[in-house]
């Protein structure tokens, strides 16, 4: 009965005068969600039949798209009870992702539920997601909101997820995402990677005003790479040694990331600014995050140590030991990463010390006030004055 009710109210448009229609939904969506909780007969029962439905007859996919915050607030409460103990009723949402948190944009409207505080949509949104992740099928939902028109590796869904994913590893100190779901990140990481290098070679050529569609593309796969750096800086501190090892064997120290940011995007500060890294600073983060994944896995690693060294990662983190707006605390970082290498290993304490100077950094602030810098024998630093600007 209840649910003929809500089919009929749904069936109602949803402009005009509707009040009595609205209001009878979501009486009728909560009687449905406080009917099945703690009821664990009545909850397999009632999700077999909601998972089975075609779209025809589909009431929970038609209850989630509703614009009504109350409704949905009801509807969200409804999958979390039936899910919530169950990792059977869990799998089998899986083959519904697609359904009920595409078609329905339930991400798209994460970030704005975010900011509502008047309900908990977003914390019931984020809850469901937990239980998702606990069960492991992260990669499934992933790949259902994979559906993009321009042909882009990454949907602004998928990084709403990433969000919620990255947001759920550091809500607490236990990590408890699976070994198959690092793998499935790291396969993430390394499709866009090849994308990322080639929109960071192309900051000073794309037409901002007559290519919107690429400058589009080109956040989504920023947005989307800084916040995986950011969850593999998390699991990177892990003390589960298969989870450190997932990300060695998966290339995170190999990447080229670290060696391609350092040439495009040279580090910037207040005084230092130009039109240019103006425009880079939308790739902001990249070099920070990548420095601190390679910090954390070094630790007490010295397999991960001297690979660094072989790749010739260690002059490219000293080069890091200066202030950048566009990277917030990339020096300290560097200096801990650095501290990781060198510790318990004389190659690498060698090779720096052999390390020699080969030129001063002239800096357009310098050249502007008259300064020059110069390298004397030694390795010290000499700064003259150039007469004609004083």
């Amino acid at each position: 009965m209840i649910e003929k009710v809500l089919w009929y109210c749904l069936s109602q448009p949803e402009s005009g005068d509707n009040t009595q229609y609205i209001t009878t939904i979501r009486s009728g969506i909560q009687a449905l969600s406080n009917f099945i909780t703690g009821n664990k007969l009545i909850q397999e029962f009632v999700w077999s039949d909601f998972m089975c439905r075609n779209e025809s007859n589909d009431l929970l996919s038609k209850l989630a798209g509703h614009n009504d915050s109350t409704v949905l607030t009801g509807c969200l409460v409804l999958i979390h009870n039936c899910i919530f103990e169950s990792e059977s009723r869990r799998y089998f949402f899986d083959d519904r992702f697609n359904e009920i948190f595409q078609g329905y944009a339930i991400f798209d409207r994460a970030e704005t539920l975010l900011e509502d505080e008047s309900t908990q949509n977003f914390e019931l949104i984020y809850a469901i997601f937990a239980r998702i992740t606990e069960s492991d099928l992260f990669p499934l939902l992933f790949d259902s909101l994979n559906l993009s028109s321009s042909g882009q590796s990454l949907t602004r869904r998928q990084i709403t997820l990433l969000k919620l994913l990255d947001s759920n590893l550091f809500s607490s100190d236990s990590i408890d995402i699976s070994l198959p779901t690092c793998i499935y990140l790291l396969q993430i990481f390394d499709t866009i990677c090849p994308q990322v290098i080639f929109s960071m070679q192309q900051v000073g050529i794309i037409d901002r005003e007559n290519q919107p569609q690429v400058v589009e593309d080109t956040v989504i796969l920023y947005t989307g790479l800084v916040l995986l750096l950011q969850c593999f800086g998390k699991l990177s501190q892990d003390e589960n040694d298969k989870i450190r090892e997932c990300l060695f064997k998966g290339g995170i120290i190999a990447s080229t990331l670290l060696d391609q940011a350092d040439k495009t995007f040279p580090r910037a500060t207040k005084a230092m600014l130009s039109p240019l890294q103006q425009g880079i600073s939308e790739f902001a983060y990249i070099k920070r995050d990548i420095i601190k994944v390679i910090g954390n896995m070094a630790y007490n690693n010295s397999f991960v140590q001297d690979e660094v060294r072989r790749l010739g990662g260690i002059p490219l983190i000293l080069n890091q030991c200066n202030i950048d707006d566009n990277n917030p605390y990339i020096r300290e970082h560097a200096i801990f990463a650095l501290r990781n290498l060198l510790i318990n290993n004389s190659e690498n304490q060698k090779l720096v010390k052999e390390l020699e100077p080969i030129a001063p950094v002239q800096t357009d602030v310098l050249s502007e006030i008259g300064i020059r810098a110069e390298l004397e024998d030694g390795g010290k630093i000499k700064l003259t004055t150039d007469s004609n600007k004083m």
